[in-house]
């Protein structure tokens, strides 16, 4: 079995494919082009973003819709791996979000205690240095037994794997503030935690 040489035309191709409203249909183009051309790692982190969205869309549907969203984030998983392995720029943060991203829908079905310790039990890769300095920073700020919202992605994954990784602030609770405004399934399992 030979490989197809790299198009590097490709992932910019699917990435306005998706633009244009035929996400579905630039998932299916990277799917068969993958087959061919597994070490494109443009490719992979183009699939990794698109299931992470896929993911993200369920989630924000209330949890409807088929395929479920832990499907989209198994995928996303698998395409961000296989980009990590290539050594694309970027991906760890992307592949240490769809961890958070799972254990956020286990918080929401089980609550905080049982769902956050989940991205620890993964294999993810290290966050970039200076986004990891941020993580540090944003939880030493933090007095004991207090509530950290974040605000964007890059705070929260920052924070989050800070937290999994030292696993020395079981004190501390991090909440995403934009989901926890406009999202119940996600206020109701991470509420009971600091008693509110």
């Amino acid at each position: 079995n030979s490989q197809a040489a790299i198009d590097p035309s490709v992932a910019p191709h699917a990435a306005a494919m998706e633009l244009s409203g035929a996400r579905t249909a630039a998932t299916e183009y990277l799917g068969r082009y993958l087959a061919t051309a597994p070490d494109d790692g443009q490719a992979w982190f183009q699939l990794g973003l698109f299931y992470l969205r896929d993911a993200r869309e369920w989630h924000d549907r209330g949890h409807a819709g088929d395929p479920p969203g832990p499907l989209f984030l198994d995928f996303a998983a698998t395409a961000f791996d296989q980009a990590v392995r290539l050594r694309v720029d970027s991906v760890a943060v992307l592949r240490n979000l769809v961890g958070i991203e799972s254990s956020i829908v286990l918080i929401e079905d089980s609550g905080w205690a049982p769902g956050h310790r989940t991205g620890a039990e993964e294999d993810l890769p290290p966050l970039p240095a200076g986004l990891a300095e941020l993580g540090r920073n944003l939880v030493g700020s933090c007095p004991d037994g207090g509530v950290l919202l974040t605000g964007s992605d890059v705070e929260t994954v920052a924070v989050w794997t800070t937290l999994l990784d030292a696993m020395n602030r079981p004190d501390l609770l991090p909440v995403i503030l934009a989901r926890y405004a406009s999202d119940s399934l996600y206020r109701r399992g991470m509420a009971p935690a600091p008693g509110v």
